[in-house]
């Protein structure tokens, strides 16, 4: 079962024993603060199936590119870049993901609202012409209606991965796998054996 862990804010032990109870982890390196490109190299030689993940705003950006890139080399499944990103920025991340057979996700997050449907398929559309393997729409949910918009972009695309924030959101998280969605999202204190759970209950059904 494909359930992806966030994992940041910890110690390097507490991220390395996190590592031993998931089966799919994100690594959000920005939420790392020991991190440093030899700690970079030893977290992805240690799990097979990790995301590679640091949000801009930190750091300059030809330092975060270097540490994505580090991560790419070292071992990881799949980095993530956000739609948003500077195209030059999201064309040398491409570059070294494809010599490492590493899966391209580009992302969109807004921590607001759901926008409509028109537009969220239209930020899948975009992403899949800047060359994303899979596209995460992450969008902060404030009704059942943001939940079935979110959904919808599963329509016969394998290729997203639709997270719905806040509360109200968690469904989108269990019923997405369930839609065709190549895994789900959760975080390491959203407890993630429950997640399984309703997962299988669901498919169950």
């Amino acid at each position: 079962m494909n359930i992806c862990v966030s994992l940041g804010n910890c110690s390097k032990f507490e991220l390395y024993k996190k590592l031993k109870e998931v089966s799919m982890a994100e690594i959000r390196l920005d939420l790392l603060d020991w991190v440093s490109l030899d700690d970079i190299k030893e977290i992805f030689s240690k799990h097979s199936n990790m995301i590679a993940t640091f949000r801009p705003g930190k750091i300059e950006e030809n330092k975060r590119l270097e540490y994505l890139t580090t991560a790419i080399k070292s071992g990881a499944a799949f980095v993530d870049i956000e739609t948003e990103s500077d195209p030059e920025f999201i064309s040398q991340i491409i570059e070294t993901a494809r010599k490492y057979n590493t899966k391209v996700i580009i992302s969109y997050h807004n921590y607001e609202v759901t926008p409509s449907l028109k537009v969220l398929q239209g930020i899948v559309v975009d992403a899949l012409k800047k060359n994303a393997d899979i596209v995460k729409v992450a969008c902060q949910v404030n009704s059942q209606r943001d939940c079935a918009r979110l959904l919808s972009l599963l329509d016969g695309k394998r290729t997203v991965v639709p997270v719905g924030m806040g509360k109200i959101g968690i469904i989108t998280r269990v019923a997405a796998l369930n839609l065709g969605a190549p895994f789900t999202y959760t975080g390491f204190e959203l407890d993630h054996k429950t997640l399984e759970r309703l997962i299988s209950e669901i498919s169950d059904v």
